[in-house]
């Protein structure tokens, strides 16, 4: 059962949205041998602090989140329907919603078979956290910034954000 009482900002620290267990830094040994797949556990992230009122306040998540946590519909039938047909690709975690997909490539499908992302609400926290990504990047380009949202958040629009702000630099 979900608290619906709390509306504190959460405040999502580790990079991989897959680990809901704990928000502590991996403290291992970095003398080890390390993957590429490991190497994006200790990307540092932007803080971003998301509350139930901002998914709330946003066009994009507020049917999914009126859905998810009090299993009500909007009363739109083109807005119910896509609703329904994509609730089982989100999850709510600790009042954060996350949308569940699965790896269309072969070889990522071997490594990880399905991608959780943090959906992020409200066009100026979207704004932000592209700019300051295309910053921690070293002002990267439309595609490397891209490649690294898109496995870690989702909304509308991040490819368009994803294009402008490195156009803009």
């Amino acid at each position: 059962s979900i608290n619906n009482s709390t509306a504190e900002p959460i405040t999502p620290t580790t990079a991989d949205s897959n680990n809901t267990d704990s928000a502590e830094p991996d403290n291992t040994d970095s003398n080890n041998d390390s993957s590429p797949a490991d190497s994006s556990t200790n990307f540092i992230e932007p803080e971003l602090s998301i509350s139930l009122e901002d998914y709330l306040a946003d066009d994009e998540f507020r049917n999914m989140i009126n859905y998810k946590l009090y299993n009500r519909l909007s009363n739109d039938d083109k807005a119910d329907r896509k609703t329904l047909l994509t609730s089982d690709s989100y999850l709510l975690i600790d009042n954060l919603l996350y949308k569940v997909t699965d790896v269309r490539n072969r070889r990522q499908q071997a490594v990880k078979p399905t991608l959780t992302r943090l959906c992020v609400p409200t066009k100026e926290k979207q704004l932000n956290l592209v700019i300051k990504f295309h910053h921690i990047l070293n002002h990267a380009s439309y595609d490397n910034l891209l490649a690294t949202l898109k496995t870690r958040y989702a909304f509308e629009k991040l490819a368009y954000l994803a294009y402008s702000i490195p156009k803009t630099c």
